[in-house]
């Protein structure tokens, strides 16, 4: 086989001689480039004094083709470290354009509890059931009821042993359970080499029916025939007393309808409004008013929901050392939260007081009921007997003395509307967003169990929007406050306003954290693959946010529909506080 040698040979001699020729390593000279002296300064490395044969720059500048040396690489990282990351040694390089380089996602159970309102449910300047009718019973005298009135006025006011008793008071936003709200919180959060990264996060959460029913509180063999009470009121003679109490044949087969209004009329609760009588004195001092009870249903609903999202940056660690680190953040947040409140009512019309002979007129706004003790002190088998005073004041708590006087029912009213139900719903939505700024502190590796957590504050406009809406407010034993009902207008009593508020909301929250592989210590999760290398997490949140409009406290109570008078809405604001406990699962990759 022959081979050709003059290849070779060429590219050999055109390489010894390329050895001899000087190489540029900084572009080629543009043509008429003078040799002329460099004008001072550090050049190349050499002294500030000294010259360099080149060149002159134009202008004093320095020509694009000389570059410092070593220059930065666009092919190099900005940053670049070797790690020991739990035994093994990891290279990591950062951009400043660049994705982080380590990411976890973590999904959490929230549980939360939510601040209660705090105000009187009710307008705080009229007064109480008790308060509006003990100047009624005290002109009564006793005689209707002998001494037992007396005392029964005396345990009213709370003087009879220093002891008051329930009899259709008001309730306060503190009396109802506290809010329990339940949901999800999702995180995804990237870090860099240099502990730098972002956060983005979000959560929902809502509560069931939070539900206060002052049936609740009355002994439980009471008011279970309410549907015969409804019976009993269809029909009303001339002198208002129902048939079924004074009936013109004989009804058999049906219980007596006097016992069952004693047992079935309920002591509940009431809402003290203003009627348009309300009147206040140049010294602070106020009367008028009066309270709408309710005998056959009391209910006071909540509901809270709640949601939101954000996005946060951590910085580089300003403190670091060993399993310790802490750092800076700062970032924007999102927070809605709709608080709803509602009330259902529902009054029989029906005045009831006790009397000694059938011919004494009903008290006005009256609604007599024994002390609520729990026992059935007259023997009649009723437990604290609605329109009469039971024995109870020569040895309370005792039972079988006997009852004073009669009970004695009439229905001051029209039966077409009474039993008359009360209905308010008000809700308030209130959407908050700004910035925010917090610091951030770990202990522990990457690696094992740490704890953690993090302290947030920020500054929040807050956008709220207050809808309110209701039907048949008044005093509930006054049916001449109410507007008839007529064709062309069903249902005249109602009433309905919306008002839009903006302000801004002070906020602060802190969480702590503890977080590690769990689940590689347990036998059976061990073996899932989605979580043998997943990290457990439990967390406590406290957030506070200043400023914010509570549904229960943001009431106007006052109800006079005959005088155009309905509630309204009022910006009272207080601190919102909420608790979490959550629970999750972390993934790292």
């Amino acid at each position: 086989m022959r081979r050709h040698l003059w290849l070779a040979i060429l590219l050999g001699t055109v390489s010894f001689f390329g050895t001899a020729d000087s190489a540029l390593s900084q572009g080629v000279y543009p043509p008429g480039g003078g040799m002329e002296s460099y004008p001072p300064g550090a050049t190349m490395g050499g002294s500030p004094v000294g010259e360099f044969t080149g060149m002159a720059p134009p202008g004093g500048a320095y020509p694009s083709y000389y570059q410092p040396y070593p220059s930065i690489s666009p092919y190099e990282h900005e940053f670049t470290q070797i790690a020991n990351r739990g035994g093994i040694w990891e290279s990591e390089s950062e951009n400043r354009i660049s994705l982080p380089s380590r990411w976890k996602f973590r999904t959490e159970y929230v549980q939360m509890k939510a601040e209660r309102g705090r105000y009187l449910i009710g307008n705080p300047n009229a007064p109480s059931y008790r308060e509006q009718i003990a100047p009624v019973l005290d002109a009564a005298g006793g005689g209707a009821g002998g001494g037992n009135l007396t005392d029964y006025v005396d345990a009213l006011r709370g003087t009879n042993n220093g002891v008051g008793f329930n009899l259709f008071d008001p309730i306060t936003a503190k009396q109802l359970d506290r809010p329990e709200l339940q949901g999800l919180r999702l995180t995804l959060s990237g870090e860099n080499p240099d502990g730098s990264g972002i956060e983005l996060w979000g959560f929902w959460a809502s509560e069931d029916d939070n539900e206060f029913d002052a049936r609740e509180d009355v002994h439980p063999s009471r008011g279970n025939q309410q549907v015969v009470v409804e019976a009993i009121l269809q029909g009303i003679d001339e002198t208002g007393i129902p048939f079924l109490l004074n009936p013109p044949i004989s009804l058999t087969n049906f219980p007596d309808p006097l016992e069952i209004l004693q047992e079935n009329l309920l002591n509940l609760r009431g809402i003290p409004l203003d009627d348009g009588t309300i009147t206040r004195l140049s010294d602070g001092t106020t009367f008028g008013g009066a309270s709408a009870v309710y005998d056959l249903a009391f209910q006071v609903r909540t509901d809270i929901d709640m949601y939101g999202t954000g996005l946060r940056w951590k910085s580089m660690p300003l403190y670091k050392s060993g399993s310790i680190r802490v750092r800076p953040s700062a970032g924007l947040r999102y927070t809605a939260v709709r608080d709803m409140f509602g009330f259902f009512g529902r009054d029989s019309g029906i005045f009831y007081d006790t009397i000694s002979t059938g011919n004494q007129p009903f008290l006005p706004d009256v609604k007599l009921h024994s002390l609520p003790n729990g026992f059935d002190d007259d023997g009649d088998g009723i437990v604290d007997n609605a329109g009469l005073i039971e024995d109870q004041f020569g040895g309370q708590g005792g039972g079988g003395g006997g009852a004073q006087g009669a009970a004695n029912f009439g229905l001051i009213g029209d039966p077409r509307i009474y039993p008359v139900t009360s209905i308010l719903d008000n809700q308030v939505e209130s959407h908050l967003g700004g910035p925010e700024i917090g610091i951030d502190y770990d202990f522990g590796g990457d690696k094992g169990f740490r704890l953690g957590g993090s302290t947030n504050v920020g500054l929040l406009v807050n956008y709220q929007r207050i809808e309110l809406s209701g039907d048949n407010i008044f005093v509930s034993t006054r049916e001449s406050d109410l507007i008839f009902p007529s064709e062309t207008n069903a249902r005249p009593n109602t009433f309905s306003t919306t008002e839009t508020h903006t302000s801004v909301s002070p906020m602060i929250e802190q969480m702590i954290y503890g977080e590690g592989p769990l689940f590689q210590y347990i036998p059976v999760l061990r073996r899932s693959k989605m979580l043998r290398n997943a990290n457990f997490r439990a967390s406590y949140t406290l957030t506070m946010i200043a400023e914010m409009t509570r549904a229960s406290d943001s009431i106007i109570w006052q109800g006079n529909p005959s005088q155009n008078i309905f509630p309204g809405i009022q910006t009272s604001r207080s601190t919102f506080r909420t608790s979490s406990y959550d629970f999750g699962i972390s993934w790292s990759w």
